[in-house]
């Protein structure tokens, strides 16, 4: 792995650098620790904060980049892929990699566009199964309607439960 700083990343730094050399200045001036304490104590700013918080924690870890080693012949020199990838890449990549070929409808087990398959020698067009999608359900055509109409049901009965 060899690790790559690009120029966003470091304008990502230098804000995190100022914003820390604020909080030390902060901490050092009574009136302003005192204002942001009321801020970060009243509900709206602490839920703001909270948030706030996320974006900039993914932000980091989207911020940190490298570009992976290459299977190498034995004893040469070790190569790296031409793409750069960030921390966050590596965390959400199984989600990345999960995807399907293309497009399909809303809620589809089969894929959108007829494809040619060849079966037995006997070449037909179909709608392909998707890779991804309806993995639970043991015969699509007949258990998809009420799959998704359960699923329906429990996310309606779980909105209707959520205090308020």
């Amino acid at each position: 792995m060899k690790i790559v700083i690009l120029w966003t990343d470091w304008v990502v730094f230098l804000v995190i650098a100022a914003t820390l050399f604020y909080g030390w200045k902060v901490r050092r001036t009574p009136h302003l620790a005192n204002t942001w304490r009321r801020a970060f104590t009243d509900p709206t700013g602490a839920a703001a904060a909270t948030v706030l918080g996320f974006f900039i924690a993914i932000g980091v870890v989207d911020s940190l980049h490298y570009r992976p080693l290459l299977a190498s012949a034995a004893g040469g020199e070790p190569a790296y892929a031409t793409e750069t990838r960030s921390a966050l890449d590596a965390l959400l990549a199984e989600q990345a990699d999960n995807k399907e070929r293309s497009y399909s409808a809303p809620l589809a087990y089969q894929g959108y566009e007829k494809e040619a398959v060849t079966v037995n020698g006997q070449t037909s067009r179909i709608y392909p199964r998707l890779a991804h999608a309806g993995l639970a359900l043991k015969d699509p055509a007949h258990d998809w309607a009420g799959d998704v109409g359960v699923l329906t049901a429990v996310g309606v009965a779980k909105g209707a439960c959520w205090p308020r």
